[in-house]
């Protein structure tokens, strides 16, 4: 079958990148052998490496790293989240899915707050009853499911009474909070060696750094609360991301939640995706955009590169805005992955089942 055009456009992009790469393989040769032959000595060296870059960023450059990550990684880590989430799951087809999640979820554009995510995390324990007793020969649901759905359903009523009780609070931690998650699920992806734990040990330890080993009147004072960036200044950051912590410990949070914010990127983009790979040597970038069209559907990706090009564009004319935008659209992303963590907690699906 011929693939469309929109396919045979990215592959034609793709292809300087391999040459590039083969080229820079062959300069470095026995150098980069170990890397190639282990992709998990290939997918922890870039995490350890991801973090510390990202940890630098966060105190060396706060504002560039808050201001521009969402607009150049943010549609990315998008399109990761739902081939992994939706897509590879078989969610996309399932009725209930969209009634039982996206339904509740897409009232969260309108009114973000986190009561409406604890609905959302209410119908995933459903259709997670549902799926695992269809895919049950005798149609029975176990026990484990059982004892699985009422640790969410308790799960959720808490979240909702809290949120409720203390909205603003609930929002701060549902922002930080859905960061740490996604590393999460990246850790229990897939069975580990004990030296893997390096680099869950570094995301540890550059947290704790960031939060109590500097010195942030110095920070503040290297990052003006006026002036940068337009609207995004300091003072906003603070105000937007830690406004409920003393203001004392509100840079401690903001640098945190750009390091955060950064590694919960790093885990779609570029760990996530290695680990899903059934080849244990690298592939070829149009393998990758090859096999990403096949998820998603050429024309799908392509739009999407367009839309990255757009949204940089207007970047340059207007950072604060093309910001402000992109995380208008997908305000209801931190929301779903929360749900459809709950759903394959009920399902007792692994994160890696592929779709039918």
């Amino acid at each position: 079958m011929r693939s469309s055009l929109a396919e045979r456009s990215l592959e034609g992009l793709a292809r300087p990148l391999d040459q590039l790469r083969q080229a820079l393989l062959q300069r470095c040769g026995p150098l980069v052998t170990p890397f190639i032959r282990s992709r998990a000595l290939r997918v922890n060296t870039a995490a350890v490496l991801g973090l510390c870059v990202t940890a630098l960023l966060s105190l060396k450059l706060p504002l560039w790293q808050l201001a521009l990550g969402p607009i150049i990684w943010g549609v990315p880590h998008i399109i990761g989240d739902l081939r992994y989430l939706v897509l590879k799951q078989g969610l996309a087809r399932a009725w209930g899915f969209w009634l039982l999640i996206v339904a509740p979820l897409a009232y969260y554009s309108y009114q973000p707050r986190v009561t409406t995510t604890m609905l959302g995390v209410g119908g995933a324990g459903v259709l997670g009853l549902l799926t695992q007793r269809a895919s049950a020969h005798d149609g029975l649901i176990s026990v484990t499911t059982k004892r699985r759905l009422l640790i969410v359903a308790a799960l959720g009523a808490l979240g909702y009474w809290v949120a409720s009780e203390w909205p603003k609070e609930s929002h701060y931690a549902l922002l930080h909070g859905h960061n740490l998650i996604t590393l999460g699920l990246w850790w229990w992806w897939r069975p580990r060696q004990r030296w893997e734990a390096l680099s869950l040990v570094t995301l540890i330890g550059l947290s704790a750094l960031i939060l109590f080993g500097w010195e942030a009147s110095e920070w503040r004072a290297d990052n003006p609360r006026e002036g940068a960036w337009g609207r995004l200044t300091m003072s906003y950051f603070e105000v937007t991301l830690a406004g409920v912590a003393p203001r004392e410990w509100r840079p401690q949070w903001v640098a945190l939640y750009g390091f955060l914010q950064s590694a919960h990127y790093l885990v779609w983009v570029r760990l996530i995706p290695e680990d899903d790979r059934e080849r244990e040597t690298p592939v070829t970038f149009r393998r990758s955009v090859a096999r990403l069209s096949q998820d998603f559907g050429g024309w799908v990706i392509a739009l999407t590169l367009l839309m990255m090009v757009g949204l940089g564009a207007w970047a340059v004319v207007d950072v604060a805005g093309a910001r402000l935008t992109y995380l208008t659209w997908i305000s209801a992303h931190a929301s779903l992955e929360i749900a459809l963590i709950a759903y394959l907690f009920v399902s007792q699906r692994s994160l890696r089942q592929r779709k039918s």
